[in-house]
This record gives C-alpha cells, structure tokens and sequence, in this order.
C-alpha cells in the first residue's frame, strides 16, 4: 500500500478513518508530552512533514527538522512558569481536526521567547485565550 504524506497534521492509516475519539485520544497524547518534556513522544504524533505556527508571533517550525528544533528550544519541558493552569473551555472535532480553546493564566516569571518576545520577565500576571487546532491525516504505519 502506498504511503500518503501531507505537510503538517497528525496522521492515520489509509483507508481508515480515524473516529473522534481516536482523534482526541492522539491530540492528548501529544499535549501530555508536551507538558511532560516528552520530545519523542510528541514528535512521534505528528506527520513525516509536520508544521507549527504560533500565529500571533509567526514563531515555529517547518518539517521534521524545524518543528523538533523549535520545541526542543523553546517549548517541550519549557512549556510555562510554574504556577501555569491551563484551562479548557471547549473542544469541537470535525472530520480530521481537532480545535481547543484554552484559558492559560501565569506570572511572567521565565522567558517565554516564542509567546512574549523580548528576552525579559515582568513577574505580572498573564491571563490569554488560546486557540489550538490539529489536523489529521493518513499515514499506512499508526500505531
């Protein structure tokens, strides 16, 4: 069987489409390494040609390569300050994606390069929704 690979998403076999609950079970799984310092495993949920954009700042990455760079610098097991909460306040999933709507709240006590440049903390607190979104897509080998 041929294998189907498109820039960016998460991925499933071909011909097999993936159910709701498999899509949130990946987007998870992905999620939990990233607050775990995980890079493997959060790498791993993702495409061969995966993108990242963090839309407000244009910071991340393009492919492999550059999506693993940027979180290995800049997110996974760097993710917030200490005193982080990350709140859901929905979820909807369609077809192949996945969109969440976040309330993170902190105090600006670590350098956060790629969410408030500038290179300095402020030690004020930061309240922000966020707004994330997966695509999926096929892939013959997921596990």
């Amino acid at each position: 069987m041929a294998r189907v690979v498109r820039p960016g998403g998460w991925v499933a076999p071909r011909g097999y489409a993936m159910t709701h609950q498999k899509m949130i079970d990946l987007f998870q799984k992905h999620v939990n390494a990233e607050l775990a310092g995980d890079l493997d495993t959060t790498m791993d949920t993702m495409s061969d040609n995966p993108h990242l954009n963090h839309v407000p700042t244009m910071a991340g990455g393009v492919g492999r390569e550059g999506v693993r760079a940027f979180y290995r610098d800049h997110l996974v097991g760097k993710f917030f300050p200490p005193d982080v909460k990350i709140t859901s306040l929905s979820r909807t999933v369609g077809e192949n994606h996945v969109v969440e709507e976040l309330f993170v709240s902190f105090t600006h006590t670590t350098i956060i390069d790629w969410l408030l440049p500038g290179g300095c903390t402020h030690r004020k607190a930061c309240r922000d929704r966020v707004l994330r979104s997966r695509r999926f897509q096929e892939r013959q080998d997921f596990t």
